[in-house]
């Protein structure tokens, strides 16, 4: 027969954004491993969700059975606006409270229907665990709390220490908690009472078809997400200038490109280097097209480095699945780093000189071949893909529904 679980998940398919790919996914895959998900989301549509929404998603329609409610948006007027600042903050797992008390009926609408054995939510937003454990308590169904991010992981801050206080409360009712590194997973277990569990992201292996052909007519490095202030291209952008003033590499060759960050942002990074008339800045791009941009770069580029909480990048496993090197700068020291050694597809780097080494040899396989080869282990990668940890998820639900995790 199978077992039943309720997901309570506002970011869902077809919003686009980074936040919805775990919960949508997870759904696609967990009936091959005996779950049949029903999912409580919000109805995205071009109107509330703006850029994230992905039309390539929406054609695809839903993975499994469920249900939508209304997405009311942000504040329309300064009085909306004060009251965002002020009760946010205040309440963190109830906050918006028109969409926390939607959410909450379709719930309760949909166990009072069905039998459900276990329930699944992931932060962020707060509302959706904080909506699973009114309807884990009151109809005696257990609940895994899935935490893509901690609220205090990168920030010690009055707000998110209000936001500790809350998930500690909404969490107490959960019978198991998961969350993406074995770092948050050590700050998760030193202040909830259950078992908590690791599932890092991962890529979904139907989005990364083969692509027809890897020869490309400039050495292209492309960089994804967004350029934050922890986030540093400068050893990058010295390593390049470098190659070039030695004669290692042909600026008219190159092609550097960000996606995802302000053309001024970028702008200010790049500032007065040689290379900076090979850079090239697009603030937006939709999933659709982002795919093949991945697939058909020389070298994709992360940047990440030791702090940020332990968080590991979501951007990483789908670099995993583009199939293309990765350089990483300058490297985490940890979880990153390891993923990459393991399944062999790139490498962290930390000064602008071992990167220039390190590009030379790549610009000069691409000038012989057109490519530079990949040179990752697939079943390694394959570990990191939603089907295989919609495996890992199945067994924790089995173990709550059984009473052993």
């Amino acid at each position: 027969m199978g077992r039943h679980v309720l997901f309570i998940s506002a970011a869902f398919y077809p919003n686009g954004a980074s936040g919805a790919h775990r919960p949508s996914q997870f759904a696609k895959y967990l009936p091959e491993h005996g779950w049949t998900p029903f999912v409580v989301r919000v109805d995205w549509t071009p109107a509330n969700c703006g850029a994230c929404y992905a039309p390539s998603l929406a054609e695809r329609g839903d993975f499994c059975e469920t249900v939508s409610v209304p997405y009311g948006g942000g504040p329309k007027n300064g009085f909306g606006r004060l009251a965002r600042r002020l009760l946010k903050p205040a309440f963190p797992y109830r906050y918006p409270f028109c969409l926390c008390r939607s959410m909450l009926a379709a719930a309760d609408a949909a166990a009072a229907q069905r039998k459900f054995d276990a329930i699944w939510s992931t932060y962020r937003g707060g509302v959706n665990h904080y909506v699973a454990s009114r309807i884990s308590r009151k109809y005696g169904i257990p609940w895994v709390a899935d935490f893509r991010d901690l609220p205090d992981q990168s920030y010690d801050t009055p707000e998110t220490r209000r936001a500790v206080r809350a998930e500690i409360r909404t969490c107490a009712s959960a019978a198991a908690l998961v969350t993406t590194s074995p770092a948050l997973t050590a700050i998760a277990a030193k202040r909830h009472q259950v078992p908590v569990h690791t599932i890092l992201n991962g890529f979904d292996p139907d989005d990364f078809p083969e692509p027809d052909a890897r020869v490309s007519s400039r050495f292209c490095m492309r960089y994804f997400g967004v350029l934050y202030e922890f986030r540093d291209p400068a050893p990058l952008l010295q390593a390049v200038d470098l190659l070039a003033g030695e004669g290692g590499v042909n600026l008219d060759d190159l092609q550097l490109e960000f996606y995802g960050s302000s053309p001024e942002r970028v702008a200010e990074l790049v500032g007065a280097h040689r290379c900076a008339k090979v850079v090239r800045c697009e603030a937006w791009v939709d999933r659709h097209r982002m795919i093949p941009l991945q697939q058909k770069a020389s070298v994709l580029l992360l940047l990440k480095s030791p702090g940020a909480g332990g968080s590991i990048p979501a951007k990483l496993f789908e670099y995993l699945a583009a199939k293309r090197p990765i350089l990483n700068i300058p490297g985490d020291g940890d979880v990153v780093d390891g993923i990459l050694r393991e399944t062999g597809a790139g490498m962290s780097l930390a000064s602008p000189e071992e990167i220039a080494r390190t590009l030379g040899q790549w610009y000069k396989e691409w000038r012989a071949s057109g490519a530079v080869p990949f040179r990752g282990v697939p079943e390694r990668i394959a570990a990191y893909s939603r089907r295989s940890q919609a495996g890992t998820l199945a067994k924790i639900l089995e173990g709550v529904c059984g009473g052993k995790t």
